[in-house]
C-alpha cells in the first residue's frame, strides 16, 4: 500500500548547473541523455549534441556539431547502453539510431530508422531506456508502452506491453527509468507537480513533491551518478534538462542525512547595496576578507564581467569600510576572472583568491602600493584543487591559530559537499607536493552546496554557508562535527555566497560576522543588480518593539502608545539609545507628523486614508520596528461569497457591492447588482476595484464574476459577454439602492492564458504602476516572457504587464508566492480577495480560516478577516511583514459568510 504524500520527502535540490564553463554559457539544453561509457551526459542544444559532465565542463572530443535539424528539433533521446547507440524519437514517430564509438562518442554515419507509427500509439510524451536490456519505455497521456528490441537490437518484430497509468496522474509529462532500482518515475506537470515511481507493471510506489523545485520547462529526465565525486559509484541522482529554467538541475529522491543540530538566530546590524559601488557595481558579490592593516573588508565579485553584464566598466573587486562605505574598487583579472572567494593571511600579508572555473587557489601578494586589485600585484603561488577532487571551489579560509595548533587552509567544496583543509609541509609553502591535505563531508550535516566558509577566532570553529538550502549557516568543529546552525534569515537574503568575522562597524572591542550575497543570478537575468553586503551579530538580541493597537479615526490626530524593551546589550550603551516613528505607507499626499524622539506620541495626518506607521528602536548595535494602522475617514468597501443581512441595509445579495463607515460603523448599499442585470442567474461579483477621481468621487467599478456550473458564459445589459476569467468595468450614472450605469470589457482573461476552470479570476488589485494582479480560484498556467510559462497556485498573486480591452495582450510573472509565507497547508488559505494601497502593500483575505508567516511573525484569522503584506522582496522569494488588519464579523457582518472582495478608501 502506498503512503500518503505526506510521508514522502520532497525532492531535493542538489545541483544546478549554473556556473560558466570555460567562458561559455551555460546550457539549456531540448534533450538530455547519459553515457556510462564516455562518463558524460549527452545534452541537445540548437544543432549540436553536446558531451558534459556532471562537473559542468563540456567534452568537444565527444560533442557532435552540424546534426540535420530533423534529428533534433524537438526530440527525446534516450542512451542505449546495452546495443551502443543513441536513440533519438522526433515529433514524426521515427525512433533514430545513431551508433557510438568506443570512447563514448556518436557514429553519425551509422544510424537507422524505426517508423513508431506502426505501432499504433497515441502521442508519444516522453521516452526513457533500461539501459542494460535496451528496453524502451514509451510515456503517453494513459499508459507506458515498453518495448524490447531482440538479440541485434531489432524493434522489428518487438512485441509491445501496455500498462495503464493510474487514474491519479492525470497530468503526466516526462518518464525517466532507474537501473538501480528497476523502477520507472513519472513527473506530472505542470497542473501539479509530483513525480510517481512505479514498478513496470505499472503498481504506484511512492509519490514526491516537486512543487518547490521552481521548474518551468522539464524536457528529459535521466538517472546518472551522483556529480558529488566523493559519493559511491552507484549512488544515482535525477537529472532534469529545463531549457527555459535552470538548463540542467541535478535533484535526489533521498531526504539529506542530517544530524541533529540547535539553530540560533543571528541578529541583523547592517545592510548594504553592493549596487551602489563605482565605476560599476557589484551585483553578484561571491567572496569577502578582512584587512586589519587599513581596517576595510575586501569584496570579490565572481560574475561582474560576465558578457550579458550590462554593469561592467572594469572592476571585480571593492575595497569597503566596516560601515559598507567604498573606499575604491580594483581588478584581478590578470590571474582569474572568477574571483569566487577571498581570504586574508596576517602572516604574509598576502590573499588566496579561490577560482572554481580553473580550479585553483591562487596567492597573490600586494606590489609596491600594498593594495591587491591594481597592476603590481604579483602571484607567488597556486594550488591545482583539481588533483585532490575539489573541482568546484567555491571559497577559501587561511585560519593561523597557533593556540589551537591550527595553521592551515580550508576550502569550501561546492559540488562535492566537502571542505578540505590543507597543511603545508616542511617547505612550509601551499600547492607544492609535500603538502598533507584532508576533507569531511558536509552532506551528512544537511549541507549539500558550500558556498562560503569563515573562522571564528573567538572559538575556533568553522562556519559555513549553505547555497543549499539557501540562507542557513553551519557552525562546526574544524574535524568536521556539527555544533550548531545559525538563521541569517532575518536579512532575506538570497544567494549568500561568501563571509568573514571582523570587528563590528558599531561597537569597538566586538566581533561581527560580514556576509555577500548575490542575488539574483545574472544568467537568470541580466540586468539584476542586488547584490548585498549583510553585517550580523551572533550575540546580541535587537530590542522588543510594540507599536500599539490598529485605530479608526474621524480625527485628524491620535495619541499613539508605543512600548520599547531591551537586553541591555550591547553595553555600552546599555540602553535605547534612538526611537522614532515614521510613516510607512499610506496615501502618497498625505504627511504625518509626530514628536520627535518619542515612544509615546501624537500623530498628525495632513489628508484621510489608511496609513502604517512604523516604530523604531536602535539599542546601539541593532535596530527593530513594529507597525501599526490608522484609518482616518477611510470607508471600506465589501462584497460576500453568499447572500446576508447586515444593520442599516438590510438584506443584500453575493452580486452587491456595501459600504461601511468605521467611524460610526454604519452600512450602506454602493452597488445594487440586480438593478444592472447581476440578480437571480447565480451570478456572484468576486473580486472587485473602486476608481475614484481626484475629488474621491467614484467614475467607475471593475469587477469579476462567478456563476454556476451551467454557465459557460454571461451577457451582460448591453450585450456585453464576459465570463469567469475577465474583468469588467461598470460605468455608474448612479450608485447605491437605484444603481444604474453602463458595462464594457476592461480585460479579457482567455486572450492571455485564462481558459481553464483552475483559471477564473477571484481576486484580483491594482499596482501603483497600474499593473494587474490576480488570482485565481486554482493553479493558473499563463505564458511569461520570452515564451515560458508561468505556473501559480490559488495562494499567489500574478502580475499582468501588457495592455487590456477586447483585445487583451501581454505577458504574466509571478508576484506574491503565498507559499513563502505559508499559506498553502489547506484550501481555505486561497486567496479570493485582495487590495493593494499606493504604497504598494497588499491586502489579502482567504475563502476561510488562515495562518500566514512573514518576517516578523504569524497572523492569523477566518474568512471575513484581513491582513496586510508589506514586501521586503516580492516574485519567487515572496518575504517581509504581516499584519492583522480587519475583521469584518466586528463590523457586523456574518461570521460564516466570507469577504470575497473589498477595497479600502
Amino acid at each position: 500500500m502506498v503512503k500518503d504524500l505526506e510521508d514522502f520527502s520532497p525532492l531535493r535540490l542538489v545541483h544546478i548547473f549554473d556556473d560558466r564553463v570555460n567562458g561559455a554559457k551555460p546550457l539549456k539544453p531540448k534533450g538530455l541523455a547519459y553515457s556510462r561509457k564516455a562518463k558524460r551526459f549527452f545534452a541537445v542544444e540548437n544543432n549540436e549534441i553536446i558531451a558534459i559532465n556532471s562537473q559542468q565542463e563540456q567534452d568537444p572530443k565527444l560533442s557532435t556539431k552540424n546534426i540535420s535539424p530533423e534529428f533534433l528539433d524537438n526530440s527525446l533521446i534516450v542512451n542505449d547502453e546495452k546495443n551502443q547507440r543513441l536513440l533519438i524519437l522526433n515529433p514524426k514517430k521515427q525512433l533514430i539510431a545513431i551508433a557510438t564509438n568506443p570512447d563514448g562518442s556518436l557514429n553519425t554515419a551509422q544510424r537507422s530508422t524505426v517508423d513508431v507509427n506502426k505501432w499504433g500509439l497515441d502521442k508519444i510524451l516522453d521516452i526513457t531506456i533500461d539501459p542494460d536490456t535496451g528496453r524502451i519505455f514509451l510515456l503517453q497521456k494513459n499508459s507506458i508502452t515498453s518495448i524490447l528490441p531482440d538479440a541485434q537490437g531489432n524493434f522489428n518484430k518487438a512485441g509491445l506491453v501496455q500498462v495503464a497509468l493510474l487514474p491519479d496522474i492525470v497530468h503526466a509529462k516526462r518518464i525517466a527509468f532507474d537501473s538501480s532500482t528497476g523502477n520507472l518515475h513519472v513527473l506530472s506537470f505542470p497542473k501539479e507537480q509530483k513525480l510517481y515511481e512505479l514498478d513496470q507493471k505499472g503498481q504506484l510506489l511512492a509519490i514526491r513533491d516537486a512543487s518547490e523545485l521552481v521548474l518551468k520547462d522539464p524536457n528529459n529526465l535521466v538517472f546518472a551518478p551522483s556529480s558529488d565525486t566523493t559519493d559511491t559509484s552507484n549512488k544515482q541522482s535525477l537529472y532534469v534538462a529545463d531549457p527555459t529554467g535552470a538548463g540542467i538541475t541535478e535533484l535526489s529522491l533521498a531526504a539529506a542525512a542530517t544530524a541533529p543540530a540547535s539553530v540560533t538566530q543571528a541578529f541583523l546590524v547592517r545592510t548594504t547595496d553592493t549596487s551602489v559601488y563605482s565605476p560599476n557595481s557589484s551585483p553578484d558579490p561571491s567572496g569577502i576578507t578582512y584587512l586589519p592593516s587599513s581596517n576595510t573588508l575586501f569584496i570579490v565579485d565572481g560574475e561582474v564581467e560576465e558578457p550579458t553584464n550590462i554593469f561592467y566598466s572594469g572592476s571585480n573587486v571593492f575595497e569597503v569600510n566596516l560601515d559598507g562605505t567604498q573606499v575604491r574598487a580594483g581588478n584581478v583579472e590578470t590571474y582569474t576572472k572568477e574571483p569566487t572567494g577571498v581570504s586574508f593571511n596576517p602572516n604574509t600579508g598576502n590573499i588566496f583568491v579561490s577560482d572554481d572555473d580553473a580550479r585553483r587557489i591562487y596567492e597573490i601578494a600586494p606590489g609596491a602600493d600594498g593594495k591587491f586589485g591594481t597592476g603590481d600585484d604579483v602571484k607567488v603561488g597556486q594550488i591545482n584543487t583539481g588533483t585532490f577532487g575539489s573541482t568546484d571551489s567555491e571559497d577559501v579560509v587561511y585560519v593561523n591559530d597557533l593556540s589551537r595548533g591550527i595553521k592551515a587552509l580550508f576550502i569550501g567544496g561546492g559540488i562535492n559537499a566537502e571542505v578540505y583543509r590543507i597543511n603545508a609541509g616542511a617547505d612550509g609553502k601551499f600547492g607544492t607536493a609535500d603538502d598533507v591535505i584532508s576533507s569531511f563531508d558536509t552532506a551528512i550535516m544537511g549541507l549539500i552546496d558550500v558556498e562560503g566558509i569563515a573562522y571564528n577566532q573567538n572559538n575556533g570553529h568553522l562556519y559555513a554557508l549553505s547555497g543549499n538550502p539557501n540562507g542557513e549557516l553551519f557552525e562546526m568543529t574544524v574535524g568536521g562535527t556539527l555544533v550548531q546552525k545559525i538563521d541569517i534569515s532575518a536579512a532575506g537574503s538570497l544567494n549568500a555566497a561568501g563571509l568573514v568575522f571582523a570587528p563590528a562597524s558599531k561597537v569597538p572591542g566586538t566581533t561581527n560576522l560580514y556576509v555577500v550575497a548575490r542575488g539574483v543570478d545574472n544568467d537568470t537575468d541580466p540586468n539584476e543588480n542586488d547584490g548585498k553586503l549583510y553585517e550580523f551579530t551572533l550575540t546580541n538580541a535587537a530590542p522588543t518593539v510594540d507599536a500599539g493597537v490598529n485605530q479608526i479615526v474621524a480625527v485628524n490626530h491620535v495619541d499613539l502608545d508605543g512600548t520599547v524593551v531591551d537586553d541591555g546589550l550591547p553595553n555600552p550603551p546599555g540602553a535605547i539609545t534612538n526611537s522614532t516613528w515614521s510613516k510607512l505607507g499610506g496615501p502618497v499626499t498625505g504627511t504625518v507628523t509626530f514628536i520627535p524622539n518619542a515612544i509615546d506620541t501624537t500623530a498628525t495626518f495632513s489628508a484621510p486614508g489608511t496609513y502604517i506607521l512604523r516604530l523604531t528602536a536602535e539599542d546601539g548595535e541593532l535596530t527593530s520596528h513594529d507597525d501599526v494602522f490608522v484609518s482616518y475617514n477611510s470607508t471600506f468597501y465589501v462584497s460576500t461569497i453568499d447572500s446576508g443581512n447586515v444593520s442599516g441595509v438590510g438584506s443584500y445579495g453575493d452580486e452587491d457591492i456595501l459600504a461601511y463607515n468605521p467611524n460610526n460603523g454604519t452600512w450602506s448599499m454602493l452597488f445594487d447588482g440586480s438593478d444592472v442585470g447581476l440578480g437571480g442567474t447565480s451570478v456572484d461579483i468576486d473580486a472587485f476595484h473602486i476608481v475614484k477621481n481626484t475629488d474621491g468621487i467614484i467614475t467607475s467599478i471593475l469587477f469579476s464574476v462567478d456563476y454556476s456550473s451551467s454557465l459557460t458564459s454571461f451577457t451582460l445589459p448591453g450585450g456585453v459577454v464576459i465570463d469567469a476569467s475577465d474583468i469588467v468595468r461598470f460605468t455608474p450614472t448612479s450608485l447605491g439602492i437605484n444603481t444604474a450605469g453602463t458595462y464594457e470589457v476592461y480585460f479579457d482573461g482567455s486572450d492571455v492564458g485564462l481558459d481553464t476552470s483552475n483559471e477564473d479570476i477571484d481576486a484580483f488589485g491594482i499596482l501603483p504602476d497600474n499593473r494587474l494582479l490576480i488570482s485565481t480560484s486554482g493553479s493558473p498556467s499563463v505564458p511569461g516572457v520570452n515564451s515560458s510559462i508561468v505556473n501559480g497556485s490559488d495562494e499567489d498573486l500574478l502580475v499582468f504587464t501588457g495592455t487590456t480591452g477586447n483585445n487583451t495582450i501581454g505577458t504574466w510573472a509571478q508576484y506574491f508566492d503565498g507559499s513563502d509565507l505559508a499559506l498553502n497547508t489547506s484550501g481555505d488559505e486561497d486567496v479570493n480577495a485582495t487590495w493593494v494601497d499606493n504604497g504598494g502593500n497588499i491586502y489579502l483575505s482567504t475563502i476561510r480560516a488562515y495562518s500566514a508567516t512573514g518576517v516578523t511573525g504569524t497572523v492569523s484569522g477566518d474568512g471575513n478577516s484581513i491582513f496586510t503584506f508589506i514586501p521586503n522582496s516580492t516574485g519567487s522569494n515572496t518575504s517581509g511583514s504581516l499584519l492583522q488588519f480587519w475583521d469584518g464579523s466586528a463590523a457586523g457582518l456574518n461570521a460564516t459568510n466570507s469577504i470575497d472582495g473589498f477595497a479600502i478608501g
